[in-house]
């Protein structure tokens, strides 16, 4: 598995194995939504990616791998606490508009 799917499969498996506590985070019904969406997105994204190839030596993709890295890394250290839960679903949301963008680079 090359880095770009790892990146993406690392963060797909995150949101799936910590959905429900990150559900318990949303204070809001609209804000779960949202946060599902980012969530159907993220399995759109690694999913679509895995029936694809990225190019080894763009230099594009190694960077938007390395953003996604920094905050995929961000996001596991933070804990299931009510007083980060607007950095956590922030950092989702950023993990995964990087993850489409880099998914949309495989070919």
């Amino acid at each position: 598995m090359n880095d770009a799917l790892a990146a993406l499969q690392a963060n797909y498996f995150y949101l799936t194995d910590n959905l429900d506590d990150l559900l318990d985070l949303c204070p809001s019904d609209a804000e779960k939504r949202d946060l599902k969406g980012t969530y159907q997105q993220a399995t759109v994204d690694y999913y679509d990616a895995r029936n694809k190839a990225f190019a080894d030596d763009d230099a594009s993709i190694a960077d938007t791998v390395s953003q996604l890295r920094t905050v995929q890394d961000s996001l596991e250290k933070m804990s299931f606490e009510l007083a980060n839960a607007v950095s956590i679903i922030n950092n989702i949301t950023t993990a995964v508009r990087i993850g489409t963008e880099l998914a949309a680079m495989a070919k």
